[in-house]
């Protein structure tokens, strides 16, 4: 089941963790949400990532969230900025594509 975009106010400022892939690639990297708009995610993550790529994303709402099993956000977006956060993980503002 794919979460809504108006449910997206409970997401604001939650702390997700969440898988990530780079393009078309399978190969999948770690990344935890900071906050949630329909139209921007801001993660942090461990993997350095350039500025314009596009990544694929899947983020597995917690019931607690969601109200409902096995919700999920499911967007391609690309990468708008880049900076290291002071834990030394980098911090990204990812533009999300609109569903079609």
């Amino acid at each position: 089941m794919t979460f809504l975009p108006d449910d997206l106010a409970k997401l604001r400022q939650a702390r997700i963790p969440f898988r990530f892939s780079i393009g078309a690639a399978s190969r999948e990297y770690p990344g935890e949400t900071l906050g949630i708009s329909p139209n921007l995610l801001i993660m942090r993550t461990s993997t350095e990532l350039q500025v314009g790529l596009r990544l694929h994303i899947q983020i597995g709402i917690p019931v607690e969230l969601s109200g409902r099993p096995f919700s999920e956000i499911e967007a391609f977006g690309r990468v708008l900025s880049a900076s290291q956060l002071p834990d030394g993980l980098f911090g990204y503002q990812i533009e999300l594509e609109p569903r079609h």
